[in-house]
């Protein structure tokens, strides 16, 4: 595993490998892809960088953030402890329960 930003053997995959949903695109069924996490990298329109499992933070070219994850939900806040960013990795339990009782709802 990628453990260690600072590691430069990033052909390892991460624990939180893989793509990534908001609550919107979960019950709109809209199947858009938020962010995604490949080789310990996450990969989003507003933010790339290194996510440090060890020490749960992000390391971008501009700023650090702090990673919470939960259950398939990862959320990224900022200095001031504000959510910056949150998904829903596809086929856990979180996007699971979104999609079973949001998407349901809504349709």
């Amino acid at each position: 595993m990628c453990k260690d930003a600072k590691d430069t053997n990033k052909d390892k995959p991460s624990s939180y490998e893989g793509s990534y949903f908001s609550i919107e695109s979960i019950v709109g069924k809209i199947n858009k892809e938020d962010f995604s996490i490949k080789n310990g990298v996450l990969t989003s329109k507003e933010i790339t960088g290194s996510i440090n499992e060890r020490t749960m933070k992000l390391v971008s070219d501009t700023k650090k953030y702090k990673v919470k994850y939960s259950e398939g939900e990862l959320t990224l806040f900022d200095k001031e402890e504000k959510s910056v960013l949150i998904g829903y990795k596809q086929n856990t339990s979180s996007f699971n329960h979104i999609d079973k009782i949001y998407g349901t709802y809504f349709q």
